[in-house]
């Protein structure tokens, strides 16, 4: 299910394109459903540790919106939509 596309700056200011796959896919719908690491997938060209690092700063940057905190910055992630 693809819900748009998402995309996250990072601390360097890159931007990653990214995907949440969850298992069942209705999940990503459900409030009590907690994210976890392996749902997220960077779709953007890179290595293997940076997609991991990026995928890590996603998931926090997530969480920290869903309580309604900041990072002292701005939230990163975002959908944008075709």
């Amino acid at each position: 299910m693809t819900i748009g596309e998402m995309f996250y700056s990072d601390l360097d200011d890159e931007v990653w394109q990214y995907e949440i796959h969850t298992t069942p896919p209705e999940a990503i719908h459900w409030a009590t459903y907690k994210l976890k690491l392996r749902d997220i997938k960077v779709i953007s060209t890179a290595a293997k540790e940076t997609k991991d690092r990026v995928r890590k700063e996603i998931l926090n940057d997530i969480e920290l919106s869903d309580r309604g905190e900041s990072n002292g910055s701005n939230f990163r992630t975002g959908v944008w939509w075709r």
